[in-house]
């Protein structure tokens, strides 16, 4: 993938430094000014400048595209969400967040200067970002690992009525493709999967280095489960199961007012 080029910290830009920067040709960039998407003014050589507030507002614009084209339910990290198509900004590929592939940018961003956090495209606070408030602000992923098709189909219903943002997966396989593509802060492991596949199962998501700090929760009678297998658990819950009822047990967690 191709590295984006840093924007030169000058009032006025050249038409071949807006070209780099959004990775289209210059005559792109000719076609953006002469539409009036770019305000422009000439120098004596016959030059075109791109003042930097005319720069700065063509971005935010195609940020806002971006959002509106992206689906709720997809996450997406924090340096695909500030992209343009499938360039990153050179600076993200320097800190930490990037090179940790962190799901919460937020959270390292509470880190020392020293530990590299590039603070790129941060606010004042969290709650002043975009991609936090549309990522990360209430927002509660979750995947449903379980053989049972009754239960996906109720809780693919009850979903719609909170917060959630919800996977399935029927095999380990899917589990893991799951993960790789939807990085959950909670994972519902039903009993469907008990004995020794559920077992295997919950200790390599508790392995897993794309997830680590994922909740795990257990459907059925964790009693059972082998000291060390229960000891992977975040918590576990009986009798029919319903989005209400995860529901109350993630607000425990994120409590810790779990038993």
């Amino acid at each position: 993938m191709q590295k984006k080029p840093t924007v030169p910290d000058k009032d006025n830009l050249t038409t071949g430094q807006v070209a780099a920067y959004f990775a289209v040709t210059p005559d792109t960039v000719r076609k953006w000014v002469y539409s009036g998407k770019l305000t422009t003014e000439t120098t004596p050589g016959g030059h075109h400048r791109v003042s930097r507030e005319s720069f700065q507002a063509l971005v935010n614009s195609r940020r806002r595209r971006l959002r509106q084209a992206t689906p709720r339910n997809d996450f997406q990290f924090c340096w695909e969400y500030h992209s343009h198509s499938e360039t990153i900004h050179q600076e993200c590929f320097d800190c930490i967040v990037y090179r940790s592939q962190a799901r919460r940018c937020f959270e390292l961003a509470k880190l020392p200067a020293l530990a590299g956090h590039s603070l790129l495209f941060c606010a004042n606070t969290c709650e002043d970002c975009d991609y936090y408030n549309l990522m990360c602000a209430g927002r509660r992923d979750l995947l449903v690992v379980t053989n049972r098709q009754d239960l996906i189909v109720a809780l693919r219903i009850q979903s719609s009525e909170h917060r959630f943002s919800v996977r399935f997966a029927d095999r380990e396989y899917l589990c893991s493709r799951m993960v790789d593509l939807y990085r959950p802060d909670y994972i519902l492991v039903d009993e469907s999967f008990h004995e020794d596949r559920g077992k295997r199962l919950i200790e390599d998501l508790r392995k897993d280095p794309r997830i680590q700090g994922a909740k795990i929760i257990f459907v059925g009678n964790a009693e059972d489960m082998p000291d060390q297998c229960r000891k992977e658990l975040s918590a576990w819950m009986s009798g029919p199961v319903s989005i209400d009822g995860v529901a109350e047990i993630i607000d425990k967690l994120e409590k810790n007012t779990v038993p």
